[in-house]
C-alpha cells in the first residue's frame, strides 16, 4: 500500500508519488469556486453566513414583529391572523422588557464583557465560553442579586482558569473597577451552582503566554523573548511546573533570559509586571537555574 500520496488539484486525482500509479480519479472539489483577496471580497462573494455561535442561541429573539399586520408580500392579514399577530407582538414586547428574564440579563453581561475584551486580551472563544457560563449561572439562580460587572468578571475568571488563559483575578478586578475580595466572592458563589463537565470547555494550554506580555511591557528584545520561551519549555518538559503559578515560572525565565542576552532587568520590575512577589520570583529563579543547570546569574 502506498504511503506517499499526493493530490493533483487540476486533474482531481490522488497519485502514489513512489510508483506514479493513479489511486483515485475524478474527485469532486468541494471547495469554493471563487477567490478573494480582501476581507470585503470574501464577505461579498461568500454565500454562507458567519459560523453559528452557541452563546447567541436562545439568548435574544432575533426576529422582531413590527405589528403592521402584513405578510412578506405586503398583503394584509385577515381578521383572525391580525388578532393572532397582535397577541404575538404583545407577548414579544413583554419578554423583551421583562427585567428578570435570563436573556436580557445575559445581554447586559455580554456588553460588559465586550467592553473589557481587548484590555484583557480575550479571544472570541473565551468570550463565547464566558457567555455560556453566565447563562448557566442565571438559569441556576446563582447569579441572582449580583452586580452585572461582578458577574461578568467572575465568568471571565472561571473561563480563563478552564481554558488556561493567563489572566489573573487582579487584572480582571482592575478592568471592572472591583475589589478583588468582592470578585472572589462572586466567583465562588457562581461556581457552586455550575456543572463544569456539562459546559464541555476545551482547555487550550497557552504555553509561554505570560512571557510575551512581560517582554512587551518591559520593552525587551525578541531574542530575550525567544530564549525565555525555550527556558520555560525545557522546564515544563521535566514535569516540574505542575501546581505552580505559571506567572512565577515565566517571569523567572524572562529574568534569566534578560541576563543572558545582556538586557538586565531588575527583579522588582519583573515581579511588578507579572503581578507576583519578589520572594516568589527569587524562589523560581533559583529552582530553574538548579534544575536546568544554568550558571547562577543573580
Amino acid at each position: 500500500m502506498c504511503e506517499n500520496i499526493v493530490y493533483d488539484e487540476e486533474r482531481g486525482e490522488r497519485i502514489c508519488a513512489d510508483t506514479g500509479e493513479v489511486l483515485e480519479e475524478k474527485i469532486i472539489d468541494i471547495g469554493r469556486e471563487w477567490r478573494s483577496y480582501t476581507f470585503d471580497e470574501h464577505v461579498r462573494r461568500s454565500r454562507a453566513g458567519m459560523p453559528l455561535q452557541k452563546s447567541t442561541i436562545n439568548i435574544s429573539i432575533s426576529t422582531v414583529l413590527d405589528g403592521k399586520f402584513k405578510d412578506a408580500k405586503g398583503k394584509k392579514f385577515d381578521v383572525d391572523d391580525r388578532i393572532r399577530n397582535r397577541r404575538l407582538v404583545k407577548l414579544q414586547r413583554r419578554l423583551l422588557n421583562d427585567p428578570g428574564s435570563v436573556e436580557k440579563e445575559v445581554l447586559y453581561v455580554k456588553e460588559r464583557i465586550l467592553a473589557v475584551k481587548d484590555r484583557l486580551f480575550l479571544t472570541e472563544d473565551a468570550v463565547e465560553q464566558s457567555l455560556l457560563i453566565a447563562k448557566e449561572a442565571f438559569d441556576s439562580g446563582r447569579a441572582r442579586g449580583m452586580m452585572t460587572d461582578c458577574i461578568a468578571g467572575a465568568v471571565i475568571y472561571l473561563t480563563c482558569k478552564l481554558m488556561k488563559i493567563p489572566v489573573s483575578i487582579e487584572e480582571i478586578a482592575d478592568a471592572f473597577g472591583l475589589f478583588k475580595k468582592d470578585l472572589g466572592r462572586c466567583y465562588r458563589r457562581i461556581i457552586e451552582g455550575i456543572d463544569i463537565e456539562k459546559l464541555g470547555v476545551e482547555s487550550k494550554v497557552m504555553i509561554t503566554s505570560y512571557v510575551s506580555r512581560i517582554v512587551s511591557q518591559l520593552g525587551l528584545s525578541g531574542r530575550t523573548e525567544a530564549l525565555a520561551k525555550e527556558i520555560v519549555r525545557r522546564y515544563r518538559e521535566l514535569g516540574l511546573s505542575s501546581g505552580k503559578d505559571p506567572r512565577g515560572i515565566e517571569a523567572s525565565a524572562v529574568y534569566i533570559a534578560s541576563k543572558i542576552t545582556g538586557e538586565p532587568t531588575s527583579q522588582e520590575k519583573i515581579a511588578e509586571t507579572a503581578g507576583i512577589s519578589e520572594a516568589t520570583l527569587r524562589a523560581r529563579i533559583k529552582e530553574i537555574e538548579e534544575m536546568l543547570k544554568i550558571y547562577p546569574l543573580t
